[in-house]
């Protein structure tokens, strides 16, 4: 497999990368295929930087996985072998600033969701005398 696991983003540190998305797909997870594909990326990659919402359940595994990470108020950007902590913070003012790529939508009000939806039957509404 030739890959590239990021970008080269203007301004960045010489030779990092920006990666935008680390994922499994739901029905392979807990096979380890994240931790193979991450060793694959440490090993083909010197420089390294990416950012998680500060409410992600996976923050411990990358806070563990980088050299270091700054917090910002909605993004904490880890970031491995880079040359200063002044590049860290390079790449925090990128990454920070970068538009989400996934997007959450807001649920929409629960009396809307009920007004669209079918009359709850009854037990016996359903079957035939």
């Amino acid at each position: 497999i030739n890959a590239e696991y990021g970008t080269h983003e203007p301004g960045a540190p010489p030779g990092a990368l920006y990666m935008d998305k680390l994922a499994v797909q739901s029905s392979f997870r807990g096979m380890g295929i994240a931790e193979l594909l991450w060793q694959r990326i440490c090993r083909d990659t010197d420089k390294l930087f990416w950012r998680s919402r500060v409410y992600n359940g996976f923050n411990a595994w990358y806070y563990r996985e980088s050299d270091a990470a700054i917090r910002t108020d909605d993004w904490i950007v880890y970031f491995f072998g880079l040359d200063s902590l002044a590049d860290g913070e390079r790449c925090v003012d990128i990454a920070s600033t970068k538009q989400p790529s996934i997007v959450r939508l807001a649920a929409p009000p629960l009396s809307s969701v009920a007004a669209g939806m079918p009359k709850r039957r009854t037990p016996s509404s359903g079957r035939r005398s």
